[in-house]
């Protein structure tokens, strides 16, 4: 039996709310977010776990906001917000009605 887990990371958004983002590897776009997951030895810039802003996008890779740095396409995944909020410790699941 094959099982498809997603790894996940748990950010505080503007409003206070603690969110779910699923970890997807794939070529992130500017204003998205992405995490540190497989550093490599050339950068001292962050570190593997960063949470990092992209600004701007290049075939071999992007540049971050804060640490100004360029990062590779192999160093990170890209951290898509999913439904799941969590409050007082306890997971929700986000709904719109039609």
């Amino acid at each position: 039996m094959s099982t498809n887990q997603t790894n996940v990371t748990v950010l505080t958004d503007d409003n206070g709310v603690q969110r779910e983002y699923a970890e997807v590897k794939r070529k992130a776009d500017v204003g998205e977010r992405i995490k540190i997951v497989n550093r490599s030895d050339r950068e001292d810039h962050y570190n593997n776990g960063d949470v990092l802003s992209v600004v701007s996008t290049c075939s071999a890779g992007l540049f971050v906001e804060s640490p100004r740095a360029g990062v590779w396409h192999s160093e990170y995944t890209v951290l898509e917000p999913t439904s799941t909020v969590i409050i007082d410790g306890v997971r929700y699941r986000e709904e719109v009605s039609a």
